[in-house]
């Protein structure tokens, strides 16, 4: 069984005297007698505390699996932060590569025009040389 602790806050003396009276009754070496009426009124004040919200039963092996849940949250929203960061950095990298090879075809095409026109400028020279060479 998982080893539990109340916790109670509050000034007022009735929350004091169940305080006292849980701790002597934690202890467990109080008479049988004690104990019965000790948790009697343990039992009568606790309702009413719960329901003021002064009162508070903290169970260590809940508290441990809650701060492992937490834990286990925590690194998989850092994996899914950096998953995120890896997919962002991939994104701007395909973009980057887009960005290259849309320049690259660009070049391409720029390096064509230039040879198709200078490959016109050629036949039209040939041509020309082609017209003056059969006049002479």
């Amino acid at each position: 069984m998982a080893k539990k602790d109340i916790a109670i806050s509050g000034h007022t003396a009735n929350q004091k005297a169940l305080q006292k009276a849980l701790k002597r009754l934690q202890k467990q070496n109080a008479p049988q007698r004690n104990r019965n009426s000790l948790a009697t009124l343990a039992l009568t004040g606790l309702a009413g505390l719960v329901a003021a919200g002064s009162i508070k039963i903290v169970d260590h092996a809940h508290d441990q699996q809650y701060d492992m849940a937490n834990e286990a949250r925590e690194a998989k929203l850092a994996n899914s932060l950096k998953m995120d960061q890896i997919l962002l950095n991939n994104r701007t990298t395909m973009k980057e590569h887009e960005r290259w090879m849309q320049q690259f075809q660009t070049g391409i095409a720029r390096r064509e025009a230039e040879s198709k026109k200078q490959h016109a400028e050629r036949e039209r020279t040939f041509q020309e040389a082609l017209s003056i060479n059969k006049r002479l």
